[in-house]
């Protein structure tokens, strides 16, 4: 992805857009119908933009009391940076993002220009005066990571593992990692991040991959797509990350728990923002016009009130700061030219809220408008680590309206390019910036290096150490894992997983004395031998199904959920019946019950916990997901079995409520693979309070005598399964947004599944797409300016894919629509399109 850059332009296939929608001057990709872009108002004082050189720059900083901005590197001698990371001896490894919108129309933009840069401070003085070429040739790269003996960079949609072996620092051999690490059409939407994972796995943003070197070889592992651009993690690995109209998004628990049962597609757990962004408002030191929708999103005076460019945050874990900025959250806005710090605290129910940590101003602000902080990191001195893509053009192409477009050139903000800065922000007393020497440090060094406060040197040292494998590292390990006390300890914990040598007699050790974040690492570290079902480690895990503290409850039902079956349920089951108010504990259980939800919620006490609710519903909503249709008919029985009681069966009709929408007019049929004989049952002599429930949705179900009696699926012809496979390519490209499996994300795009205007009339569907729909999300940009074709592949995959048996969609039914709608100026709303279907379907 490339720094990201204002929301608006998001929703069914964005990324497929070009430029050249319809607009009254410049035809741009991020118009939309009936959405006047007036100019600036003429009480806006609008200063000039020129490109300042980095002396100059320094003096337009703002920034909180106590605090001084550094140069660390600056152009020449750096290019367009994105990301970075600082070596283990102190050098700073660039990613340098050279063609990215080498203009407003991003002509060029494909230009394999893109390097790896080292750069070294050569004379002490803090600030990097060499720069060698590590590699080049890449377009648009976006995240590295140092590995072993080289180097991951990630150019999508390749992602290469990189190594120099004859030492002059230029890389001259590559090997392919991954040829599907997201892709080129949409860089605001595509793969990310690369971090280095307190569990040793190297996890990214907007991906569905995590990886790790084994024995010299690169294993992969699905994950859940997480996140814009950027991703980071506190001291106990908790993964943080955003988009780009939500500042920072979590992970409750670790989101690959989820993967477990493929059709749980509740997953409130990943992706949950800290904050709301109308919560968060942020203050701008200069006007900011130059936003792509600055005729109508700003303040009166011309202002951002709001993030609408949240890039690559970090979780602050240095020693430099004052105490109180540890585990606080620094979130780079470059739109706004700004930096926000938010203040992180747990929640009762074990997640993390945030809130301002200041009143009315920010850490860091700047009058320049060419100042472009799109990624920040924690630094081996402890200082806050910026890179800064110093450039007039930071929104991509795809997303540019006309507005914007007349800002770019009438300021003179297309050029130049090819500059960027790297600065450091430290405290106002800070000392000279420490050299860190850990690419010689002996294995005792290195597990030395574990005792710092900051993180830098502790997930420096882990990496290098597990990469080593050095078993004279275990004894030095030992004994700060089992210091509670020691910054380093689920570090050191880490590190004798990853090297295997945490065995059962130093696990038991650690057990007796290791800290809350400690417990729930050894449970998940416990995990292989509960798939055995060992009695110590189940005995162990349940014992801590007590924990005081929410994560801790929550971690030991994850990991029993790897139990063997003929006991997993048991002990979930047993859990479950007391309720839990914890956050998303009904997705940790059902996660581990994949294909035995009957068998757990048969053996869930009656009458049901109130707190227990939540849980039976999200069991009855998968297995329905899953289709099964003896599992869907013993769901249905349970509703009659003599120990159901009203709270039970109210949570069972719930989850096949769940899959009826339930927005009054936008309710949807549910096809049953049985006929709900139980729930007709249900209806007429169960509870009287919940006949009402039974009996509407009996309304809204189709078993297979109705499904038969209904219209039926007709297949593809050769022609529509060739729009298929076409529109199956094209979609991956919209799965930034709307996500692969089609369900979308929280707070940017909605789920397509069942989605009433994506399998209606195709008329629907088509107009839609050509004129754009506004809603309760994100703004779905018009599409007017794809061909017939591309429509019309794209609605088909969408209306015969996530269990949708829609019919095809012909580039003659677009091309009618287009005709039929070409006057319509606005965009789509709920009202206009339930007006259009009783028209349609009178």
């Amino acid at each position: 992805m490339a720094p990201p850059t204002l929301r608006f332009a998001v929703g069914l296939a964005a990324s497929l857009l070009a430029p050249g929608i319809a607009s009254p001057l410049f035809a741009q990709s991020g118009d939309r119908p009936n959405d006047p872009q007036q100019p600036p108002p003429a009480h806006w004082v609008i200063p000039p933009a020129p490109a300042l050189t980095v002396e100059q720059a320094l003096e337009t900083f703002e920034v909180a009391p106590g605090f001084r901005v550094e140069v660390a590197a600056a152009d020449p001698l750096v290019f367009d940076p994105v990301a970075m990371q600082i070596g283990p001896d102190g050098r700073i490894w660039v990613v340098e993002m050279r063609g990215y919108m080498p203009n407003v129309d991003g002509i060029g933009e494909d230009a394999p220009i893109g390097t790896i840069a080292i750069l070294s401070d050569t004379d002490g003085d803090g600030r990097m005066d060499k720069r060698i070429e590590y590699a080049d040739g890449f377009v648009m790269p976006r995240a590295l990571a140092l590995v072993d003996d080289g180097l991951l960079v990630a150019a999508p949609p390749m992602l290469w593992h990189l190594r120099d072996t004859d030492g002059d620092d230029v890389a001259d051999e590559r090997t392919v990692v991954s040829e599907s690490y997201g892709d080129r059409k949409n860089p605001e939407h595509t793969a990310n991040g690369l971090l280095s994972g307190l569990d040793n796995w190297i996890y990214n943003a907007n991906d569905d991959e995590r990886y790790q070197l084994k024995q010299g070889k690169w294993v992969s592992a699905p994950a859940p797509d997480r996140g814009q651009w950027g991703i980071t993690q506190d001291d106990t690995g908790r993964l943080f990350y955003n988009t780009n109209s939500s500042p920072l998004k979590m992970d409750v628990f670790p989101g690959e728990y989820l993967l477990r049962n493929p059709d749980l597609h509740q997953r409130r757990a990943i992706n949950r923002e800290t904050v709301k962004n109308t919560d968060l408002p942020i203050f701008p030191s200069r006007i900011t016009p130059g936003v792509n929708r600055g005729y109508k999103n700003l303040t009166e005076d011309g202002y951002l009130p709001h993030m609408t460019a949240a890039s690559g945050s970090v979780i602050y874990r240095g020693s430099l700061f004052p105490e109180t900025f540890y585990g606080d959250a620094f979130i780079p806005e470059p739109s706004a030219n700004l930096i926000k710090r938010l203040k992180l605290s747990p929640t009762a129910g074990g997640a993390m809220s945030g809130s301002d940590a200041y009143d009315h101003f920010d850490f860091m602000t700047s009058t320049d408008e060419r100042f472009r902080p799109v990624s920040l990191y924690n630094g081996p001195d402890g200082a806050l680590y910026i890179v800064d893509l110093y450039r007039g053009i930071i929104q991509h192409r795809i997303f540019v309206t006309s507005f914007l477009r007349a800002q770019i050139i009438e300021r003179g903000l297309e050029t130049p390019i090819g500059m960027g800065r790297i600065y450091r922000v430290v405290p106002d007393k800070a000392p000279a910036s420490e050299q860190p020497a850990l690419h010689t440090a002996s294995t005792s060094e290195l597990v030395d290096a574990l005792n710092r406060k900051d993180a830098w040197w502790r997930e420096t040292a882990q990496r290098l150490l597990v990469e080593k494998c050095d078993y004279s590292s275990v004894s030095g390990l030992q004994k700060i894992a089992r210091d509670k006390t020691n910054p380093g300890h689920l570090n050191a914990i880490w590190t004798l997983h990853g090297i295997d040598k945490l065995d059962t007699q130093l696990f038991w050790k650690l057990t007796k004395n290791t800290s809350p974040a400690g417990r729930a690492a050894l449970l998940r570290i416990s995990e292989p031998w509960l798939a055995k079902g060992d009695p110590a480690f189940v005995d162990y895990a349940s014992s801590e199904l007590n924990a005081a503290e929410p994560e801790i409850q929550r971690q030991a039902v994850l990991s029993l959920g790897e139990l063997p079956e003929n006991s997993r349920t048991i002990h979930l089951a047993k859990f479950a019946s007391q309720g839990s108010r914890i956050e998303a504990m009904d997705e940790a259980l059902v996660s581990g019950i994949a294909g035995q939800e009957i068998p757990f919620l048969k053996q869930l006490t009656n009458p049901l916990h109130a707190d227990a609710q939540s849980v039976v519903r999200l069991a009855v909503s998968t297995l329905i997901e899953r289709g099964n249709a003896d599992e869907i008919a013993a769901a249905l029985d349970l509703l009659l079995a003599p120990s159901s009681d009203p709270e039970f069966a109210k949570a069972i009709i719930a989850g096949f409520e769940s899959h009826t929408g339930g927005k009054d007019g936008e309710r949807r049929r549910l096809k049953l693979p049985v006929e709900p004989t139980a729930l007709e049952k249900y209806a007429g002599k169960g509870n009287a309070a919940l006949a009402h429930k039974a009996n509407d949705l009996l309304k809204l179900i189709d078993g297979p005598a109705a499904q038969a009696a209904g219209p039926q699926t007709i297949p593809l012809t050769t022609a529509e399964q060739a729009l298929f496979e076409q529109g199956k390519t094209t979609y991956m490209l919209c799965a930034g947004c709307h996500q692969a499996d089609g369900r979308g994300m929280n707070g940017l795009a909605p789920s397509l599944v069942g989605s009433p205007w994506a399998i209606g009339p195709a008329e629907i569907a088509a107009a839609i797409v050509l004129k754009g729909k506004e809603g309760e999300q994100l703004a779905m940009p018009p599409l007017g300016t794809l061909d017939d074709n591309a429509i019309a592949a794209t609605l088909t995959y969408i209306r015969r894919s996530f269990g949708h048996t829609a019919s095809a969609v012909t580039s003659e039914e677009v091309a009618a629509a287009r005709k039929k709608y070409g006057d319509r100026s606005a965009a789509w709303n709920e009202n206009d399109l339930k007006k259009l279907s009783q028209t349609l379907n009178p």
